[in-house]
């Protein structure tokens, strides 16, 4: 991580303590796809997927770029056709129970009459998740493969797709889902939700023949093996801090909030 990512990571640390273990981190920013939550950092490892004009092929090099949410480090760009990133392995690897799915992601428009995939962890339309914009709308939120109901932005609608950097979260704490947006809760939903070990997490597609894909640029993907609180993504979701002097001010703040929590 770079300098202002370390000192966020440090100062979202105090927020979460036990509370929280994180079990999967993609930051890009060694321009590589490696999980840095785990060692070794390459099993579940981020493989990039695209289609060169014939076929589709897997690649461990992805394409990445300098526009990132902190103005520093690497984001990963899946504007090719087709492109996505699936996690190697991870069919089994992450949680089903409760979890939080958090990534920043970067787009100047949406694809008319699709479905663009944010994030997906689906299979055979009976279970999983799909974080992505709903077609033909303007909303984004996720969809819970085999129930009745949505966890969508449907009345704020926020528009992701303006080509400025937004955080998407999505917690499930074993009866209820919720989606945010920058840190802001936009939905809940109580849910019996199914979460799907058959299938590989994608970013960026609905899977891994890179369907409904999303087609921008994402930064620092992470999955947490419990529900994150609204302070705990509120952490996450912050700008870059101006100044040293404001990021210790925030970690103030967060040490008062934890001491809150706990109580």
């Amino acid at each position: 991580m770079k300098k202002n990512k370390a000192i966020l990571a440090v100062a979202f640390a105090l927020v979460c303590g036990a509370h929280a273990a994180l079990i999967g981190e993609w930051s890009f920013d060694g321009q590589n796809m490696y999980n840095a939550a785990e060692t070794p950092a390459t099993t579940h490892r981020g493989i990039y997927r695209y289609h060169n004009g014939t076929a589709m092929v897997n690649s461990e090099t992805g394409v990445f770029s300098t526009d990132t949410r902190l103005g520093e480090g690497y984001s990963l760009d899946l504007s090719a056709a087709k492109a996505h990133m699936y996690i190697h392995d991870s069919t089994t690897y992450l949680p089903t129970t409760t979890f939080t799915y958090s990534v920043f992601v970067k787009v100047d428009g949406w694809q008319d009459g699709t479905w663009d995939t944010i994030l997906s962890k689906q299979s055979g339309g009976s279970a999983g998740f799909a974080l992505r914009h709903t077609s033909n709308l303007d909303y984004t939120g996720v969809d819970l493969i085999g129930e009745t109901t949505n966890i969508r932005d449907v009345t704020d609608q926020v528009n992701v797709a303006d080509n400025g950097w937004h955080h998407l979260a999505f917690t499930y704490d074993g009866t209820t889902a919720k989606y945010y947006i920058d840190g802001v809760l936009r939905r809940s939903l109580a849910s019996d939700f199914t979460p799907d070990t058959g299938s590989f997490l994608v970013l960026g597609a609905q899977d891994t023949a890179g369907n409904e894909q999303f087609g921008g640029l994402v930064d620092d993907l992470s999955v947490y093996d419990t529900a994150l609180t609204a302070e705990e993504i509120a952490a996450i979701a912050i700008p870059e801090p101006a100044t040293l002097g404001m990021v210790l001010s925030f970690s103030v703040a967060i040490v008062a909030i934890r001491r809150r929590l706990i109580m």
